[in-house]
């Protein structure tokens, strides 16, 4: 004859009460028999179709101004209603030329193009990114301000986007060269004074050299600088490896 094992029994039955006096509670809250004073039910219906504007979350308009730079009212009237349903951040990717076509002026005091489009990011509640590069490659002009050129900065000849030619008709400054460094390094201090606000702006990428700013096809007067900081006046340029 079987026995009752005892020693399982009782905790199991301790549990299992448990559960049915929860459950029994849970049943008593749900209809609202138990609100006390000031409870409150509250029921909605989850949305899973918009967007949720969690950092980074949804998707990332791109303007990339290796040719021209997009027409602010051009470039909104047609993406702004996506870009209010289901974008996060508006991310700006140019030459620095763009940016400071003369020493000093800069597009986001200057450029009333520059500033409709910043402000038509913001005005839909998106967050901004940026990459600013110097490389002239396949690009209608010059990645590097002419001013820097001007200044005795030396570098050597890149290939210009559509030149039916096929000559290397644009120009980039080497990484090392010191009037280069300075210029860019005064372009860096301004536009990091600028948008400093991460309150609007979610990530500066700083990949300003090599091609497109991806860091390769990079050129140094002196090939030994190739693995130290090529721009010892900022921090957001790290050690560049070729």
């Amino acid at each position: 004859m079987n026995k009752l094992n005892f020693k399982y029994l009782f905790p199991n039955l301790f549990l299992f009460c448990i559960c049915m006096n929860l459950t029994a509670c849970s049943e008593k809250n749900s209809s609202g028999d138990n609100l006390q004073s000031g409870d409150e039910i509250i029921s909605f219906e989850p949305d899973l179709d918009t967007l949720i504007r969690n950092p980074a979350s949804g998707w990332t308009l791109y303007d990339d101004a290796n040719d021209y730079v997009a027409q602010a009212n051009t470039y909104w009237n047609q993406q702004g209603a996506a870009a209010e349903k289901y974008a996060s951040i508006f991310y700006w990717r140019s030459r620095w030329s763009e940016l400071e076509p003369e020493e000093g002026k800069y597009a986001w005091e200057h450029d009333e193009n520059f500033k409709a489009l910043i402000q038509g990011a913001l005005d839909r509640g998106l967050k901004l990114a940026f990459r600013v590069y110097i490389d002239g490659q396949d690009n209608i002009h010059n990645g590097t301000p002419d001013f820097v050129r001007e200044a005795g900065a030396k570098g050597y000849a890149v290939h210009k986007l559509w030149d039916p030619a096929n000559e290397n008709n644009n120009w980039t400054p080497y990484a090392d060269d010191p009037v280069f460094q300075e210029k860019f390094g005064n372009f860096i201090r301004a536009f990091a004074k600028e948008f400093d606000n991460p309150k609007q702006v979610d990530f500066i990428d700083a990949y300003n050299l090599g091609w497109w700013g991806e860091g390769h096809h990079v050129q140094y007067l002196n090939n030994n600088n190739k693995f130290k900081k090529s721009l010892n006046n900022s921090s957001t340029l790290k050690t560049q490896l070729q």
